[in-house]
């Protein structure tokens, strides 16, 4: 049972051992902790890490809120004045101005050059970006100029009685009713909505089916035209 006891007892020392190896130890002086850990089968030691206390954290608020001296020292007032961390989670968060930024100070580590030059060379990347640019919206273009007319179109063709007459004499060659079922635009727009409403319908379900099928690409993180496009643009910049 001693003998058991004894064993039992060593076998605890040694993973206490362990763990302090493991573990390291720390020291404080004055405002800095110091971690260190010791190395194995010798007397020597590393250290981990070490961290420093600020001092002066505490006099930059008063009553939970910043005094005068700490926001005019260290508020940042532009992107250009933050730090890395921030812009890249601002950028992260699609914001225009923190993506700019990150990418001039990513052509001062790339052409090691100082700010005022990085911002040269990035207004000259900008310039070339929208030279191509012009030609890859012209799709976006002539599809937000076919809903703006088609829209606009469509209201007349539906309750003008001129329009809507024009329309069923080229394209329709509906019976007239009488004069006194036109009377007025709703009543226009009654008569006109026979041949409308198959067009507006089936064209509102096909808006419908694409608008779904692009939300279904945009969950796999599919933009064919937009990828192709952006891709295009950046290997001509370059």
């Amino acid at each position: 049972f001693l003998s058991s006891s004894s064993a039992l007892l060593k076998q605890q020392q040694r993973q206490i051992s362990s763990s302090s190896l493991l573990l390291g130890s720390n020291s404080i002086h004055g405002n800095t902790t110091t971690t260190k850990r010791m190395l194995p089968h010798t007397n020597n030691s590393i250290v981990l890490f070490s961290t420093t206390k600020d001092d002066d954290t505490a006099s930059n608020f008063e009553d939970g809120k910043p005094t005068l001296e700490y926001v005019t020292a260290q508020m940042p007032r532009s992107h250009s004045s933050m730090q890395h961390e921030l812009i890249i989670k601002l950028a992260a968060e699609k914001d225009p101005k923190a993506i700019v930024e990150q990418l001039v100070r990513n052509i001062m580590a790339v052409d090691r050059i100082h700010y005022d030059e990085a911002k040269i060379v990035f207004e000259q990347i900008q310039k070339k970006n929208h030279e191509i640019q012009r030609v890859s919206v012209i799709p976006y273009e002539i599809g937000l100029a076919s809903v703006v007319v088609i829209g606009a179109v469509s209201i007349p063709l539906v309750f003008t009685e001129s329009a809507v007459m024009w329309f069923n004499q080229n394209f329709v060659t509906m019976e007239i009713p009488q004069r006194s079922d036109l009377d007025t635009w709703l009543e226009v727009g009654s008569w006109s909505w026979n041949w409308m409403e198959p067009v507006i319908g089936e064209l509102s379900f096909l808006i419908l089916c694409m608008q779904l099928g692009r939300s279904q690409m945009a969950n796999m993180g599919m933009k064919p035209y937009s990828s192709m496009a952006k891709h295009l643009r950046a290997k001509q910049i370059i």
